[in-house]
């Protein structure tokens, strides 16, 4: 089996897959020797970018919905315009999630704040990024200086192939304005936040400490035939290699490949997935 697993959340698949004795890849962890997640990436670089898209979306005010919803919505245009402040987002990780939502963000007209705990990331970040970009390392402070004053918060922390850290709680979501919206990526991997639980696309969103969270597992999902274009490109040269080869040699031969085995025949391989079974 090879997909996108994010067993690291899922810890009764996790049971299934051993209990089948499956040989199960997950896209999410295939590693380059630099570390890099080739097949990871191009969703991260579509999710990041339609986070942004959707959260200006539920920052205006939707007449769809009942009237005493319309009262909870912030009713901004996240850009601005000249002569109005444009909003704010602040960024919680600054990997390939984080950096394509802040170049989304920027495009937009948005104030842009980036935190991550890796200042290497916060220099990359700010090396390719142009604009109204801040970068701060991320701490309990920077969280109660900036989120009384964001518009959007984006979670988009990640460790390969682990549960996401928990970087929020009910409190921290309850220093920012009512009608602001959290956007947890992250929610593939569990989640940044205390207070975050998937969502769906029948119902994306609902209200917690007075903020808009939207938890969808699958952000590329919205945008199909780019991402099914985006994920064949990346993924075709493994699954030649693997059909030409067989499983066995193509992951002896493959170093980046080998790192994407999460079970193997009843077995935990990955490292990250090993306190689930322990547990």
């Amino acid at each position: 089996l090879l997909a996108y697993l994010h067993l690291a959340a899922a810890p009764e698949l996790l049971r299934v897959l051993l209990q089948q004795g499956v040989r199960a890849l997950a896209y999410e962890t295939v590693a380059l020797e630099d570390g890099s997640l080739p097949l990871l990436a191009p969703m991260s670089q579509i999710a990041g970018r339609v986070s942004v898209l959707m959260a200006a979306q539920y920052l205006r005010v939707d007449f769809n919905k009942a009237k005493e919803k319309i009262s909870c919505c912030k009713g901004m245009l996240l850009g601005g315009i000249p002569g109005i402040d444009s909003g704010r987002v602040t960024i919680l990780g600054a990997g390939e999630v984080g950096r394509q939502a802040a170049h989304m963000a920027l495009a937009l007209g948005a104030e842009v704040i980036l935190l991550d705990c890796r200042q290497a990331a916060l220099n990359v970040a700010a090396q390719k990024l142009n604009g109204s970009l801040y970068t701060e390392i991320l701490s309990d402070e920077a969280l109660r200086q900036y989120l009384p004053k964001t518009d959007v918060l984006l979670g988009a922390a990640l460790i390969a192939g682990a549960r996401a850290p928990q970087l929020l709680s009910a409190e921290y979501l309850s220093l920012m304005e009512a009608g602001s919206v959290f956007m947890d990526v992250a929610i593939d991997q569990g989640g940044v936040s205390t207070t975050s639980r998937l969502t769906s696309y029948d119902e994306p969103v609902y209200s917690c400490e007075g903020v808009w969270h939207c938890c969808l597992p699958n952000f590329p999902a919205c945008v199909p035939h780019s991402s099914s274009l985006a994920l064949v490109a990346a993924s075709l040269r493994y699954i030649r290699q693997w059909a030409n080869l067989g499983l066995q040699q193509a992951i002896e031969r493959n170093s980046a490949l080998a790192k994407g085995v999460n079970t193997w025949d009843g077995a935990v391989v990955h490292s990250a997935l090993s306190h689930l079974i322990q547990s």
